[in-house]
């Protein structure tokens, strides 16, 4: 987990990111209060949701508070005036002349370091006062969100981090990679407007290069062979950075360097160029981004009828943020879907539907089909989630494409046009739908695998001498 500078963060810019995280975690349907007098909220929610998971959903009117310290000093310290905090804003609950509405959840947010010490720290204290005032404020449920948890929300939530500013290594090394990727031609060089490598004489020209092209669009960027100067040269290029982005030019050089490799195994693996594969991360979804297995957050489809075997009964779909590409696949897909902690009998949900588009909007070769059928499957577990890997078979695929070209053999549909678009997982037997995911992965199949690793292993001297070069 990342250590976060949360206090850079001003009140307000603080109960901003609250009200983010709890859009990400809780859901969309959190209400959100903006400047003056809030009654005690940041944010509200109010019926189901699905926190703190799924086997124990909250379900009533919920409170979303931030306090924020603007000069930590030490734990123990800082742990009291947390504890003030909450006991002041709990008092006003139970204040019977207030016109405050009681809530049935409640979550407490702060900056401060609160330690888990059993009995003894400032975790334990919190909850002992929810038990104190648990007969004057009635809560169903209470959870509190210190520093650790919402660093580890942070580190989950990759657009709200960069929305508040917070940069962490792995984002400086995705922004080097991205630019990179936008500005070389070839491998092991960028041009300078034309085929000459450009030259670097000193950092602060390299710098000043890369600044100017990702601010301004395409320009000059620094070949990268010539990336190589001491420590201390590195350390004069930060006149030109201003607040968090001094640390960028520190490793400046060897950003680029590893960048370097890293496109080189991008450009020339046949797992990606050649073959139109890529190494897939978990994927969002439009219902939100579960993020990891086992991280704690959890995403819910919006429900509808059903009708199976001649009843209605709520089923839920998932659909991809953007949508997920086919194009090489050769070998069909693994699915990895990870399951809600808690969940029992999950070995049940043996109905894996797919949903597929060629993602054109109108016309006689628009085609949006899906399909289910009884795939390999297997229980799985990672980071303590539970979830199941499904196998899609190639020949399913193709079957998909021959069901559609049918009517439209003048389309020419292939696999490479398909693209999965949504899915839903339900049990054939119990006829019961899943309704919240932790997350996610499509990854090519295992025939597909074993000839990817067959080429990358026949190719590595040649990729050793690119590399080289």
């Amino acid at each position: 987990m990342a250590d976060y500078n949360l206090k850079s963060l001003s009140t307000r810019s603080f109960e901003q990111l609250i009200q983010s995280l709890a859009i990400k975690v809780i859901g969309p349907g959190v209400n959100i209060f903006g400047d003056g007098p809030d009654g005690g909220r940041e944010a509200t929610f109010e019926g189901t949701v699905p926190y703190p998971s799924l086997t124990e959903p909250w379900n009533g009117y919920g409170v979303i508070q931030a306090k924020f310290l603007q000069r930590p000093r030490d734990t123990r310290r800082d742990g009291e005036w947390a504890l003030q905090q909450l006991r002041s804003e709990l008092k006003k609950f139970a204040d019977p002349k207030k016109t405050r509405r009681k809530p049935d959840y409640y979550i407490f947010a702060t900056n401060v370091v609160l330690t888990p010490a059993q009995g003894k720290g400032s975790k334990d204290k919190a909850a002992a006062l929810f038990k104190e005032f648990e007969k004057r404020v009635p809560l169903k449920g209470f959870d509190i969100w210190d520093y650790d948890k919402i660093c580890a929300f942070l580190d989950a939530h990759e657009d709200v981090r960069k929305v508040n500013s917070f940069i962490t290594p792995g984002d400086v090394l995705a922004e080097v990679i991205e630019l990179l990727t936008a500005r070389t031609n070839g491998f092991g060089q960028a041009t300078a407007g034309g085929d000459k490598p450009a030259k670097i004489t000193r950092p602060e020209d390299s710098y000043e290069r890369v600044r100017r092209s990702h601010s301004k669009g395409p320009a000059s960027t620094p070949g990268l062979s010539k990336c190589s100067t001491s420590l201390g040269r590195v350390k004069g290029a930060g006149a030109f950075i201003e607040g968090r982005r001094r640390m960028v030019v520190i490793s400046l050089c060897a950003l680029l360097t590893l960048g370097a490799v890293l496109i080189s195994q991008w450009r020339y693996s046949p797992r990606t160029s050649d073959r139109g594969i890529r190494n897939i991360d978990y994927l969002p979804f439009k219902e939100g981004d579960p993020g990891v297995p086992g991280d704690g957050l959890l995403i819910s489809a919006v429900g509808r009828e059903t009708l199976r075997e001649g009843k209605k009964i709520p089923s839920y779909e998932f659909s991809l943020k953007q949508p997920f590409p086919l194009s090489g696949i050769r070998g069909g897909i693994d699915a990895s879907i990870f399951l809600p902690p808690g969940m029992k009998n999950i070995g049940e949900f043996d109905n894996l539907q797919v949903n597929f588009s060629n993602l054109k909007t109108s016309g006689p070769c628009k085609l949006e089909t899906g399909g289910t059928a009884t795939w390999r499957m297997e229980q799985i577990s990672l980071n303590n989630a539970n979830g199941l890997a499904f196998s899609i078979p190639q020949s399913f695929l193709e079957g998909i494409i021959r069901d559609a070209t049918g009517p439209n053999s003048e389309c020419g549909f292939k696999t490479d046009d398909l693209n999965i678009v949504s899915l839903s997982l339900s049990s054939s037997r119990l006829g019961r739908y899943v309704a919240t995911l932790d997350a996610v992965k499509f990854s090519p199949g295992k025939d597909q695998r074993q000839q990817i690793s067959s080429d990358l292993t026949s190719q590595q001297p040649y990729l050793a001498t690119v590399i080289d070069r």
